[in-house]
């Protein structure tokens, strides 16, 4: 979609281009609009059930969620207890937290159907899987802002059900707005509030992690892949279907991701060659975005492969920084960043179990403990199966036992 300069090129910012003013509209539909969205649908919720308008977020959370400490410790990251002082009248909060609080501050009280929070948990990552667009020249403004209407009606209708609230004026404001923004074209005059909106942004943490650290494992594995032949070959085609133990029942490699809703660790067992062989397939495939065979693969913000015979380190945020991501993390105060990733969609790969010592079992523990809410795929031996089993167990994360048999 062309978007006429109203600018001189003498007169345009340095560093910043046609491609910047593009993003930055799509910036402000997802960050800007996304948090009136969710702003208005939560206060709507809260206004229905209380009438203080003093309290502060953690007040609301304490009495309306009744969450036991271990359970508020999952349930908000040390960013969101950033936000947790904020009144609960306020717009400033991160479109993260608001998510949070519509789908899980209001438990037995309001049933949001399931196209209402699947969009809200769409938009939620949506405030990180922007990341991936960045600097893309197939970026389509009027495509994105289609979903997003969407998206935002979609949340506004579910929120008007269980409140028995017509928010119609709301999606017309919205729909206008994103509009408006769609159609914008560049002017000196106002030149600035995007240029502000695309240094926020390239200064945002969350995005210097996705997208530094997207470069650097995608370096990271094309090497290790070393010319690999899954770019000319579709390895995928030629593995047998896989086997999920307890249900009887085959998928394809292509469903390993989406074989389960919820997040969960699936732990895939059989022969070492031939799984360590899966493994390097799903990261190479990772890294072409174009090509990606196994669903949903595309939407992980960072995907981690933990070979566990090379891991040198029983600390996650060690092994990271000194194995993984090296560059990325000198970005970063080292104790901030889990806390960090808490906050993107990973997928972890644990390749070879059964190889485990005491050093990489630490760390596998803390992988469970700290990202049991993420995916985690988990490679062993038929041996070590029921091991893996009570690791999972041990941290109470879900699991799918998964048995592969090689090729066809």
């Amino acid at each position: 979609m062309d978007m006429p300069f109203n600018v001189p090129p003498n007169k345009m910012p340095v560093g910043f281009s046609l491609e910047d003013f593009i993003f930055s509209k799509l910036y402000k539909c997802i960050h800007h609009e996304g948090q009136k969205t969710m702003c208005e649908v939560f206060q709507a919720m809260y206004l229905h059930t209380f009438s203080d308008k003093t309290k502060t977020v953690k007040e609301f959370v304490k009495k309306s969620m009744g969450l036991s400490s271990a359970q508020f410790k999952t349930t908000f990251t040390k960013l969101d207890k950033e936000q947790l002082d904020f009144n609960i009248m306020t717009l400033k909060m991160d479109i993260t937290i608001l998510c949070k609080l519509v789908l899980k501050g209001f438990p037995n009280i309001y049933n949001l159907d399931s196209n209402c929070q699947d969009q809200i948990i769409n938009l939620r990552m949506q405030r990180n899987t922007i990341s991936h667009k960045y600097k893309s020249d197939k970026l389509d403004i009027a495509a994105e802002v289609d979903k997003l209407k969407i998206i935002y009606r979609n949340i506004y209708e579910g929120v008007g059900v269980a409140l028995g609230k017509d928010f119609s004026e709301n999606i017309r404001e919205r729909e206008k707005a994103l509009d408006d923004i769609r159609d914008a074209q560049i002017r000196q005059d106002d030149m600035e509030t995007y240029k502000e909106d695309i240094k926020k942004f390239k200064d945002d943490n969350l995005h210097k992690l996705i997208w530094n650290g997207r470069k650097e494992l995608e370096t990271l594995w094309m090497t290790h892949t070393s010319e690999s032949s899954f770019s000319r070959i579709n390895v995928g085609k030629k593995f047998s279907p896989l086997k999920i133990k307890d249900l009887k029942k085959d998928i394809a490699v292509e469903e390993l991701l989406t074989v389960k809703t919820d997040p969960c660790a699936v732990i895939l067992f059989g022969l070492a060659g031939t799984v360590k062989t899966l493994c390097q397939y799903i990261v190479s495939n990772w890294c072409d975005p174009d090509n990606n065979i196994i669903t949903d693969l595309k939407n992980f913000d960072l995907v981690f492969l933990f070979e566990v015979q090379t891991v040198k380190s029983c600390s996650l945020k060690r092994h990271l920084a000194e194995q993984l991501i090296v560059q990325t993390s000198r970005e970063f105060e080292l104790s901030k960043l889990i806390t960090f990733l808490q906050e993107l969609n990973i997928l972890f790969i644990i390749d070879g179990f059964h190889e485990a010592n005491e050093v990489s079992k630490e760390l596998l523990g803390e992988v469970f403990e700290k990202f049991g809410n993420q995916h985690i795929l988990l490679t062993t031996t038929p041996d070590y199966l029921t091991n893996a089993i009570l690791l999972s167990n041990e941290h109470n994360v879900d699991y799918l036992a998964v048995e592969m048999f090689g090729f066809d």
